[in-house]
Formats: structure tokens, C-alpha cells, sequence
């Protein structure tokens, strides 16, 4: 998700205010990928290495908390990314697509990067389409 600057998703972040608001959530499921957008974009700001830093503790420290009932001293790493991108997923898929699910698309491009190795490679990649494939449409059209 490093390719969306943070024009394109302040953009895409205004686009789905209006659909959201002014259009009374016309075409959800594109709403949600402006908002994965417009957090990617944002991500890849100013304040970006801030958003990533809270979450990595936020992560860690649950990964602490439940790594205590595991074993002592073990950390289960990703599971906030994991989480996210299992309800993002879910609630899309069921067409349960309302404010939560807005919110777990502004939470997906901070906690997906989380998620350790292989997995979270894939998943990264895969997820990675949906700000892409938005950015662009965005690019060609107000950016030049």
C-alpha cells in the first residue's frame, strides 16, 4: 500500500464523505475501498510513521497479554492485523457494510503491515490491489 500518495487519498477520503453523506451510502463496498485508500494515503504522510508506531505497541501489547496465558514471556505478534482483515473481509462479504465497516477499512492499512512473515506478505499483497487499483482511477483523473 506504499504507491497511494497522500493526495490521492485525501481525494479518495472526500469521495467517500460524499458518497457516504451526500448520497446516503451509495455503492458501499466502493466506499469501503476509498476509505483503504484515503488511510493508505494518509499512512504514507507526515504522520504516518506516528499511526504505525501506536499500533505496533497497541499490537504488542495485546500480543503480550495473550502470549501470558500461553506460555511465560511468549508474544503472539499480528493478531490486531489479523483481526482487522478478517472483519473487514467478513463484513464485506455479508453485505453487513455500515460505519463499522468504515472503520475497519481506515484500521486495515495501518494493521495489516503487523502481521508477521509469509502470511502477512501474501495478505499485504493481496489487500494491496484495493488502494492500487483506487489511486490510480484517482491519479488519471485529478491528478494528471
Amino acid at each position: 500500500m506504499d504507491g497511494v500518495s497522500i493526495a490521492a487519498g485525501v481525494i479518495a477520503l472526500l469521495a467517500a464523505i460524499i458518497l457516504a453523506t451526500v448520497f446516503n451510502n451509495l455503492w458501499p463496498r466502493v466506499i469501503a475501498g476509498l476509505v483503504v485508500t484515503g488511510a493508505a494515503g494518509i499512512v504514507n504522510g507526515t504522520y504516518g510513521d506516528l499511526v504505525r508506531d501506536l499500533a505496533t505497541k497497541l499490537d504488542t501489547a495485546i500480543g503480550e497479554w495473550i502470549g501470558t496465558f500461553l506460555s511465560p514471556g511468549q508474544v503472539v505478534g499480528g493478531l490486531l492485523g489479523l483481526a482487522a482483515i478478517g472483519l473487514w473481509i467478513g463484513r464485506i462479504w455479508t453485505n453487513k457494510i455500515d460505519t463499522k465497516t468504515y472503520a475497519l477499512s481506515a484500521a486495515v492499512p495501518v494493521t495489516l503491515p503487523l502481521v508477521p512473515g509469509t502470511a502477512g506478505t501474501v495478505i499485504s499483497t493481496i489487500v494491496g490491489i484495493v488502494p492500487w487499483v483506487f489511486a490510480e482511477a484517482i491519479s488519471l483523473a485529478f491528478l494528471g
